[in-house]
Formats: C-alpha cells, sequence, structure tokens
C-alpha cells in the first residue's frame, strides 16, 4: 500500500515499472476512492529506476499535487504515457484538420504499468455543518399516525 500526505512537501513512492517500455515519456496516477468511486488524476516524476533490470521505478509528486484530496482508501493506477509518430498506414487525420507537417505527426498513447492500494492522509473530509442558533431552543414535530 502506498501511502501519500497531502501536507507533505514531497511524497516518494516505489512501483514495479517492468511492464514501462522505458522511454522519455510522462507519468500519470489515477486514484479511485473505493466508496464513492470518486476519481482524480495528477502528474508523477520518474526520479530514477532501480532493481534487476531497472524493473523499479522511485517516482516523487508534491503533496498539493494530490487529487483528490479527501483521505481515506484508493485503487491506485500509475500509466505511461508515450508519444510516437505517426504511421502512413495507422493514421486517422483528417487532411484538412491537421495542424502539422507529417514530420511532425505524433500520437500520445496511455500504457497503465501498475495497479496498487493508496491511502490518502491529512486530507479534508470537512462538512461545512450549518448551526442554526437562535434564541428559542423548543421544536415541534408532527407524527403520522394521529399521535
Amino acid at each position: 500500500m502506498i501511502n501519500f500526505y497531502i501536507n507533505s512537501g514531497s511524497n516518494n513512492f516505489l512501483a514495479d515499472i517492468s511492464g514501462s517500455t522505458y522511454t522519455t515519456g510522462s507519468w500519470s496516477v489515477t486514484l479511485v476512492q473505493d466508496l464513492d468511486q470518486s476519481s482524480g488524476s495528477f502528474n508523477v516524476t520518474l526520479l530514477s529506476k532501480k532493481g534487476y533490470n531497472n524493473n523499479l521505478g522511485i517516482f516523487t509528486v508534491s503533496g498539493s499535487s494530490i487529487i483528490p484530496t479527501n483521505f481515506g482508501q484508493y485503487t491506485l493506477s500509475l500509466s505511461e504515457y508515450i508519444s510516437q509518430l505517426l504511421i502512413w498506414s495507422q493514421a486517422n487525420l483528417i487532411y484538412s484538420t491537421a495542424t502539422t507537417t507529417w514530420g511532425n505527426a505524433s500520437i500520445t498513447q496511455e500504457k497503465e504499468i501498475f495497479v496498487d492500494r493508496a491511502f490518502i492522509q491529512s486530507g479534508s473530509n470537512q462538512v461545512p455543518i450549518t448551526v442554526y442558533a437562535g434564541n428559542n431552543p423548543n421544536g415541534a414535530f408532527k407524527t403520522y399516525n394521529g399521535i
């Protein structure tokens, strides 16, 4: 399980990246909350590769960059974004909408590399509470059985 601290300057974590292409692509983490299925994504930075065949990656992210901010348990998905030049036979471009020359045309693909559990600590689950304070503390209610 990976722990993230919202109030921390930086959070480092280790992930198995043996399925990675080891390119200079960018990395992203998606967190899905286990109870209400709310989610959020943020970018992470690969600091270094360790282990046998460089199959372990050490990543870092600033605490203020972590989305969502509510504490609790999440399912974490680490993805690598790979940019590749387009090939004529695989391109799906409409000529009139192309905004670049063919030599610079590329596509970015997402590849899920790692899935694990995560826990966000020191987040905020504070719901605003409305206090109805007045000078009359008495209340009344009705029941529907004639009582």
